[in-house]
């Protein structure tokens, strides 16, 4: 059967993916010192397992000099996809009907960029084997290759749920996502009736919770295909190592500071690991990681010394948030950290456009670009300001400008899109930004308008904001 056990009959919710931009891929790796493939914004990037192709829709519009590819087996996916482009008129983006096996036979370049995001977990062995060679052939050297995946330490005691749902709705009738509402039921109804494996995992009572205030959409994809596996990283990375691939850092922002994301005496025992294959497993162990975003890279350019802090001090950042809008805390695996004068002074530079590091450390020593390095990322992981666009040069291509245009039209206005679009394509992030609905109605003139005064003070707020993200 074409589905290979994945599960078909609904279709899977729309999302956009942050972490796949290339100017957030660029911010991380120019961090950790390296540099890979992809120097300007023409360069060549494809999605597997794309589903609904918003991400890659939105990132095509971004970078319009770009070319980009994504494939799904699903023909709705491809279908809604191909008509959005066409209605927004990309002529640099191609969606494939065809399965991660039958890629082989496709004609198609080498990728600065392979994004392979909410798959590898989900696909049976020969599917997971077809990705890595697939890799193998078309990454060019220097290429990211991006990817998650359910990871064991915070899954594993979701394992037997996972199991019961899927071989409970196997003897169901109807849609997937009829049949996953009667398993979740009889779930509840075992949960309630004080059985011992609710009882006992914590772990699995909270992802009841969970799962009833999600989508059924998402968790009958999430629940009853046919493969489900468990991953460290240790396996990830032991499995792409055919590829020539190695781990080169998390695509979570958080993770640049592990201040962030471990307690000072697992910080220490995470040490004992430093430079080991273990490093990230151990560090799933001790945060109890459920899922990871990571990107791999095909060789690239390791950066010391002076290249290297001429590397980071040119990353530009923009704002995402109108001012009065963004709080003063960062919530982070640690629990909720609290920003400062340095967060809010940045924050403040930040409303007369986007800006480089080395603008926002004021000039100085190194020292300075070292502080500007970390009050970037606590803001970034407080959803308050993004990396820019690859490219970016102080303003946004104009191409680019029109594209996101005519893209931005179609997501707020067609019937194609399975659902509302959660993000609009901003040129100057070179990726999607979340727009709330009173902002679209003030500023953007989409659905029922505001009540005079409400829309005074929301286009005030947001009008000056999404102007220069050039998304108004």
């Amino acid at each position: 059967m074409w589905s290979d056990g994945y599960v078909t009959d609904i279709e899977y919710t729309t999302h956009y993916f942050h972490h796949l931009a290339p100017g957030h891929l660029r911010f991380v790796l120019t961090l950790k010192g390296l540099v890979g493939a992809a120097v300007d914004d023409a360069f060549d990037h494809m999605e597997l397992g794309c589903g609904q192709g918003l991400t890659t829709l939105v990132l095509a519009a971004c970078y319009p000099k770009a070319r980009f590819f994504a494939n799904d087996f699903n023909p709705a996916h491809v279908q809604r996809a191909r008509h959005i482009a066409r209605e927004a008129g990309l002529d640099n983006v191609t969606f494939l009907e065809t399965s991660f096996a039958d890629l082989e036979a496709a004609d198609l370049p080498a990728f600065d960029f392979i994004a392979c995001h909410g798959i590898y977990s989900w696909v049976t062995t020969e599917n997971q084997r077809a990705i890595v060679a697939f890799a193998d052939r078309h990454l060019r050297a220097g290429g990211l290759f991006s990817v998650s995946h359910n990871v064991a330490p915070g899954w594993s005691p979701l394992a037997p749920l996972q199991w019961f749902i899927r071989t409970y709705a196997e003897g169901l009738h109807g849609s997937s996502e009829r049949r996953f509402r009667e398993a979740l039921g009889v779930v509840e109804e075992m949960a309630g009736s004080g059985a011992g494996y609710f009882a006992m995992q914590p772990a699995v009572r909270a992802a009841i919770a969970r799962i009833k205030r999600e989508s059924a959409r998402y968790a009958a994809h999430e629940y009853l295909n046919g493969a489900w596996h468990l991953l460290t990283q240790h396996d990830m990375a032991t499995q792409l190592a055919p590829a020539k691939l190695t781990f080169a850092a998390s695509a979570d922002m958080v993770q640049l500071n592990e201040r962030l994301v471990l307690p000072d005496a697992q910080r220490a025992a995470l040490a004992k690991f430093e430079g080991q294959p273990l490093y990230e497993t151990v560090k799933d162990f001790l945060r109890n990681a459920g899922f990871r975003r990571d990107i791999y890279i095909r060789g690239g350019l390791r950066l010391s010394g002076g290249a290297r802090e001429a590397a980071i001090a040119a990353l530009p950042l923009a704002l995402l948030r109108p001012r009065a809008a963004c709080t003063l805390e960062a919530v982070c695996p640690v629990g909720k950290v609290q920003l400062g004068a340095a967060h809010a002074a940045m924050l403040d530079a930040l409303v007369e456009g986007p800006q480089t590091l080395a603008t926002l450390a004021g000039g100085g020593d190194g020292t300075s670009l070292v502080r500007a390095v970390q009050a970037a990322i606590r803001l970034a992981v407080a959803g308050h300001v993004a990396p820019c666009s690859i490219g970016w040069n102080g303003g946004a291509d104009p191409a680019a400008v029109a594209a996101t245009a005519r893209l931005n039209r179609v997501l707020l206005a067609s019937a194609a899109v399975a659902e509302p679009a959660h993000v609009l394509a901003s040129p100057v992030v070179g990726g999607g930004i979340g727009v709330p609905q009173n902002a679209r109605r003030a500023v953007l003139g989409t659905g029922d308008p505001l009540p005079a005064d409400e829309a005074a003070v929301v286009a005030a707020a947001y009008g000056p904001l999404l102007r220069q993200l050039a998304v108004a």
